[in-house]
């Protein structure tokens, strides 16, 4: 079953400039979807150039990438493991519409509206670490904790030992109770 041999044209490519420089070969208007293992630059690239995506997750971070980018109306999910023609074809179908692109591109305008492009935040950011010799007063708390607060165990083995002394009152508690009831039937059994 030759389902999109006339429909779709597959694009790949793949560029070295040097010195290594990275421009979005996603936004040129050629491509019309996506079709991704859900890896962040990637899921970023379509979202930037509002390329609605199909995304078939691996591992890591994948996942997740994948249902924020389906949650956020730029791409569908497809199981790898579930793959086949037609389902391809499907999903295809989906981000290919025109309500679906719409929404790639309204996604694409939200993340694109930013005070300043990411570079010059980046730099911003930099400089600013400089100027105040390390911005130590932006260190999270959890730098200076210690190792046992950082991970909680405090509070883990403070739990346990709750735990532990409820489950210990309510075995004798019970022991006791149960002694007091057979002893009281094993008495009425003698008599």
């Amino acid at each position: 079953m030759q389902l999109y041999s006339d429909v779709f044209e597959i694009v790949f490519q793949f560029e070295i400039n040097f010195p290594l420089q990275y421009s979005y070969q996603t936004c040129t208007g050629a491509i019309v979807a996506f079709i991704s293992h859900g890896g962040l630059l990637g899921t970023v690239e379509a979202v930037h150039c509002g390329v609605p995506a199909v995304v078939m997750p691996q591992y890591g971070d994948q996942h997740t990438n994948a249902r924020a980018l389906e949650a956020n109306g730029g791409g569908v999910i497809l199981q790898l493991h579930e793959a086949n023609e037609e389902k391809v074809y499907d999903a295809l179908k989906t981000v290919l519409e025109p309500d679906f692109r719409k929404g790639a591109q309204e996604l694409s305008a939200r993340f694109r509206d930013r005070p300043l492009p990411p570079l010059e935040t980046a730099i911003y950011w930099v400089e600013y670490v400089a100027r105040h010799r390390g911005a130590h007063h932006m260190r999270t708390a959890a730098v200076d904790m210690p190792f046992y607060k950082y991970l909680l165990l405090d509070v883990i083995a403070f739990l346990l030992l709750v735990f532990g002394a409820a489950s210990a009152l309510f075995f004798y508690v019970a022991r006791a109770v149960l002694k007091k009831l057979f002893a009281r039937r094993d008495k009425q059994k003698t008599n």
